[in-house]
């Protein structure tokens, strides 16, 4: 018998875009995940009710979280999981005091999207959000 910790997915290297992403969500809100080799991780929001003219579902936007200094770089140990026992996805850059632990989801009763960022050091964090749909 097989339990939800036996489809926890681990990528040992960045991803290019959101061909590379992994899938979070609540039933309401839906993200597409990845983390850029420079260290950026960007996400892709969704909505159950988010239905365009053509009656597509679509996404609304976009978000980039950016560390200061940040933990990409390809010589840098990196692991990106999902984890299907709390529905979050943690990725981690670095080794020692350039460690960084991210780890993001939606939250189950709320329309939250959450995110933690642990650093040995003080880090400045930037999240920058690209909408699309603004009519």
């Amino acid at each position: 018998m097989s339990t939800i910790e036996s489809y926890r997915v681990t990528w040992d290297e960045p991803g290019h875009n959101a061909y590379d992403s992994m899938p979070l969500g609540n039933g309401d809100i839906g993200l597409n995940v990845w983390t850029e080799a420079g260290g950026d991780l960007i996400f892709y929001i969704g909505k159950t009710d988010s239905w365009d003219d053509y009656g597509r579902l679509v996404k609304v936007g976009r978000v980039r979280l950016s560390l200061d200094p940040g933990p990409g770089g390809a010589t840098r140990e990196f692991s990106q999981t999902l984890m299907g026992k709390d529905a979050t996805v943690e990725i981690r850059w670095g080794e020692g005091q350039d460690a960084a632990a991210l780890r993001i989801w939606v939250d189950a009763n709320h329309p939250l999207i959450e995110l933690e960022v642990d650093t040995p050091e003080a880090v400045r964090a930037t999240a920058s959000i690209e909408l699309w749909r603004t009519t």
